[in-house]
């Protein structure tokens, strides 16, 4: 059986056999993850960019994720209802869509932002990741692949593979930031 050994600050911290990639199942649960290395693009304080590794805070290195599907709730079905009966008219007819033209007002005429519709009412499955300090907390969704998770900003991302492994892309300091490390499972809570 193969293990994933994951050390954090010098200690050994979880001997875990490896994730396998036994169906979308395998995904759900609760997973420790540590990022190992980083590599991006750093705008700060009206400096030229920096391009190379950037360093984290302590606090952000080491991070829990949730992968569960998502439960929505009434309000959020009638407003991803809402949102397709007001945009797909404009749709079907070709007609352009203007800035900002969800309405607004009362509550049975909200929607969702257009550029928001598919994260809120397309997606299945969620990945919530919270850091360490707790300071950091994101959400991620899912599509079809129980391994691809996007943020609600078209730059971040977070993919977890079979072996264990992950790849999360983030904006930080205004600037796009890859990092890649280790996610161990959890086991269930009996």
């Amino acid at each position: 059986m193969k293990v994933t050994l994951l050390f954090l600050c010098g200690a050994l911290l979880l001997i875990v056999p490896e994730l396998g990639l036994a169906g979308e199942e395998r995904a759900y649960g609760q997973y420790l993850c540590h990022i190992e290395g980083t590599a991006g693009i750093n705008y700060k304080d009206k400096q030229p960019p920096f391009a190379g590794t950037i360093r984290l805070p302590e606090s952000e290195l080491t991070f829990g994720v949730t992968v569960r599907p998502i439960a929505r709730d009434d309000t959020n079905i009638m407003l991803c209802k809402q949102s397709f009966e007001h945009f797909l008219p404009m749709l079907e007819k070709g007609l352009p869509y203007k800035p900002f033209d969800a309405p607004n007002g009362k509550l049975e005429e909200l929607t969702h932002e257009r550029r928001n519709i598919g994260w809120q009412c397309l997606t299945k499955d969620e990945a919530l990741l919270v850091s360490s300090g707790g300071q950091m907390q994101s959400t991620y969704r899912s599509y079809d692949y129980p391994f691809e998770f996007y943020g609600l900003l078209v730059s971040d991302s977070f993919s977890l593979y079979g072996n264990g492994t992950f790849q999360r892309s983030i904006s930080y300091d205004s600037g796009p930031v890859l990092a890649e490390g280790h996610c161990v499972k959890m086991p269930e809570a009996k």
